[in-house]
């Protein structure tokens, strides 16, 4: 599906695998301001009022943790029971372009930028780190049964 095009004219697709938690109108909102991105990019757009819930959030050592795979993930990701969204204006889009005039949504979310996961394809030197100290919220996101543990598998 068709999400509309960039600032520069390319046309971004949603793909089964895309990973969008974004009402549609702020991803196509947030797609026209884009403006020449290298073959992969993540953006922050602000929007003047809050849009939604934000879902990842800093997490500490009393928290309680655990890790669950999502639907169309290869790993496990990690979350935070106990602790409640927070509302944002920032929506973040992470884009792969294909070819000269298409790209594809990766993922898209409410809040703003974080590395992909540690067991992801596109993982960072700040990934492990990152989701050391940071976590979904529970309960805010469908995670596949049975596949809930306490035990890091990363």
């Amino acid at each position: 599906m068709s999400l509309g095009k960039t600032a520069c004219g390319l046309i971004v697709h949603e793909t089964y695998n895309s990973h969008n938690d974004v009402p549609l109108f702020y991803v196509k909102e947030a797609i026209k301001l884009i403006s020449n991105p290298e073959s992969f990019v993540q953006i922050e757009v602000q929007f003047e009022s809050d849009i939604g819930l934000a879902l990842v959030t800093e997490t500490e050592d009393s928290d309680t943790i655990v890790f669950a795979r999502r639907p169309r993930t290869q790993g496990y990701s990690r979350f935070v029971k106990g602790k409640r969204c927070s509302l944002s204006r920032t929506v973040t889009i992470t884009l792969e372009k294909v070819s000269l005039r298409e790209a594809v949504l990766l993922s898209s979310w409410i809040g703003g930028s974080y590395p992909p996961e540690p067991w992801g394809r596109n993982k960072t030197l700040q990934s492990l780190s990152y989701w050391a100290s940071h976590a979904f919220i529970w309960g805010q996101i469908q995670i596949i049964p049975g596949t809930e543990t306490e035990k890091c598998p990363w």
